[in-house]
């Protein structure tokens, strides 16, 4: 009762719904166990109101709370009714008393494991085969975390997100890599476009683009062991392919 200011308070407090039956069984109580309630609005003269067996003993508290794990296992051990209101009482009578609780598990009543059962999801672990379907949403979320509005083409375009950045609107074109050279990430950052000029080959007809800076601001590059990279495009000195190694470490993510 001490952090509480108005009786409708005590009785939120303690659980319970608010009303005028319930703040006269509160004040009740509260006269019963002889509590300070100078700092709450005064109230009509109530009758004390007893329950059916008398309040456990300093020692039977003290007894209890040394053998319990939280202020459930007290109460059990003092067989008095688990209520918001018991708690409420309980946590007084430990105060006063200065009993040491600090042995007490939180959220110990009625909190034993839910039994585990099987889940029709067996691939528990990423295997780097669908790394590039889940690069940009994975990109996505990491601008939303951050509070940065993401927007999508709705057609086919150079860019994969269209972000809000501090200095307005940036392109970002999302890339993920599973490939290594020499043990460093390795990623390909060029696109590959049809041209009717050229003789099929392995790639077909198509031919090897570098993303201009009127199509692309930056790079969100995705590794197979999820590390995350923001590159600018103009860092990139118009290479096809980067290594992440030191040379882009100031353009890793947290």
């Amino acid at each position: 009762m001490t952090a509480s200011f108005t009786w409708n308070d005590v009785v939120q407090a303690i659980g319970r719904t608010d009303n005028t039956k319930a703040r006269a069984t509160v004040q009740g109580h509260a006269v019963r166990l002889g509590l300070e309630v100078s700092h709450l609005p005064p109230f009509k003269p109530v009758a004390p109101i007893h329950p059916d067996k008398a309040p456990p003993s300093d020692e039977a508290i003290s007894e209890a709370v040394k053998h319990s794990i939280s202020s459930a296992e007290v109460l059990r051990r003092l067989d008095v009714r688990i209520s918001g209101f018991a708690y409420a009482c309980l946590r007084q009578r430990i105060d006063a008393l200065g009993l040491d609780t600090s042995h007490f598990h939180r959220q110990r009543w009625r909190s034993s494991p839910v039994p585990g059962t099987e889940v029709p999801f067996s691939r528990r672990r990423p295997t780097g085969v669908d790394l590039h379907k889940a690069a940009g949403p994975i990109a996505s979320a990491w601008f939303l975390e951050r509070g940065y509005r993401v927007a999508l083409p709705v057609e086919p375009a150079p860019y994969d997100l269209v972000v809000e950045s501090d200095e307005g609107f940036a392109r970002i074109q999302v890339k993920s890599t599973v490939s290594k050279d020499n043990g460093r990430w390795f990623v390909r950052i060029h696109r590959r476009a049809y041209d009717a000029t050229m003789k099929p080959g392995a790639a077909g007809s198509r031919k090897v683009c570098l993303y201009s800076p009127d199509e692309v601001d930056f790079f969100f590059i995705l590794t197979g062991d999820g590390l995350k990279y923001l590159i600018p495009l103009k860092v990139t000195n118009g290479y096809r392919s980067l290594t992440l190694d030191v040379k882009y470490s100031a353009y890793r993510l947290d």
